[in-house]
């Protein structure tokens, strides 16, 4: 918790005091997250504003759909290559979204769609954690991109080691940006 005083001069005009709360899901819920909410006193009246962190999502918008974009991505796109994933990229049309994403994991290595799965949420997560270095890289050039990501690997890699590289990942990606 913290205390933020205004005054002016000697007399304390209002205290603002930001508390985090823990908000328990029910079972159809999403899992927990914490709420930064605003008690502001003034003149011995407490008036509560719910102030929400911005949630970090991986929204229906965010995927790349279409054949025909998916297709252009392949053939027009450029790869990088940073293990365990292989990643395209090309420079989208000006948009309100920086990154539209599609992930895919061979049916060659992984004869398992449950494999598959769990991979591809796995990479997703990691995406969805650390999408907003991303989008500051891209704010910096001023463009969107449609990005692909391939997961190379033959053998599952753990959750703690697919964020590892995906953040090694985007920092590559935005030096071979033009």
């Amino acid at each position: 918790m913290s205390i933020t005083k205004i005054k002016k001069g000697k007399e304390i005009l209002s205290f603002y005091f930001f508390c985090y709360f823990r908000i328990k899901p029910n079972r159809f819920q999403k899992p927990v997250r914490f709420v930064k909410i605003l008690i502001k006193s003034h003149n011995q009246q407490l008036i509560t504003t719910f102030v929400q962190q911005e949630k970090l999502t991986f929204q229906k918008t965010e995927r790349l759909t279409g054949e025909i974009r998916i297709k252009e991505l392949f053939e027009k796109g450029e790869f990088l290559l940073s293990y365990p994933f292989r990643v395209g990229f090309v420079i989208a049309p000006e948009s309100d979204i920086p990154v539209r994403v599609v992930i895919s994991v061979p049916k060659k290595r992984f004869k398992h769609a449950v494999d598959r799965n769990r991979i591809k949420r796995m990479i997703r997560e990691s995406y969805r954690l650390n999408k907003k270095s991303l989008y500051e890289i891209l704010k910096e050039k001023g463009y969107a991109i449609h990005l692909a990501v391939s997961y190379i690997s033959s053998d599952e890699l753990p959750y703690d080691m697919i964020q590892k590289k995906w953040i090694e990942t985007i920092g590559k990606l935005g030096k071979n940006l033009p």
